[in-house]
């Protein structure tokens, strides 16, 4: 396959990202591709990110929409599936490797975005409401590199030959004010341009 990926900067804390694959086999031995994008960080204020779900392993009253996660859950793991897909796991080998993307949390996302605090400032990763069901995020409170990982994966269901998949999200960099500030920053980043499917 071929991959491009387009940076814009937009003032004043946004980089806006495109992600562009090209396909270039007509057999997908899980009848998927995935890409995954890791983004290691140095000395964070928690070794977790924070978005909006709730745990699906557990019968509790949903009052307060916000998880934050490391890696627990009422099943533990290290990635979270979008809530309301029946069956979000990936397809795998018989024997499948210890890796990310194959360690299930029970935990569920509800609206594509996530965020994590670097001392005062918050990193967040913004994804198109269209696009909800075909990421995945990714933590790992230790990883190989001594810090932790704030990842996420795009799911490209049934590729076709010669097609060009694209995924824009944002990402933000700025002084943290509140979750409900970074689902401001979602919310209006979803009515943009960008964060908008095109048709035609």
């Amino acid at each position: 396959m071929t991959c491009t990926i387009d940076y814009q900067v937009v003032e004043p804390h946004y980089v806006d990202t495109t992600v562009e694959v090209l396909t270039e086999r007509d057999r997908w031995p899980h009848g998927y591709l995935g890409l995954f994008f890791a983004t290691i960080v140095e000395a964070p204020a928690y070794s977790g990110v924070t978005f909006r779900g709730f745990d699906s392993s557990l019968e509790l009253g949903r009052h307060n929409p916000w998880i934050y996660f490391n890696g627990y859950g009422g099943k533990p793991g290290l990635t979270v599936h979008p809530s309301g897909v029946s069956r979000p796991e990936l397809g795998r080998p018989t024997d499948p490797p210890d890796v990310y993307y194959y360690s299930d949390s029970s935990i569920r996302f509800v609206e594509p975005f996530f965020f994590g605090r670097v001392n005062d400032m918050v990193f967040g990763v913004l994804f198109r409401g269209c696009d909800r069901e075909r990421v995945r995020f990714t933590v790992n409170p230790l990883s190989g590199f001594g810090s932790p990982a704030w990842d996420f994966f795009w799911i490209i269901e049934d590729p076709e030959l010669g097609q060009m998949y694209t995924l824009p999200f944002r990402v933000l960099f700025k002084p943290f004010v509140s979750g409900e500030d970074i689902l401001t920053e979602f919310r209006a980043y979803a009515s943009t341009s960008h964060g908008v499917a095109q048709t035609g």
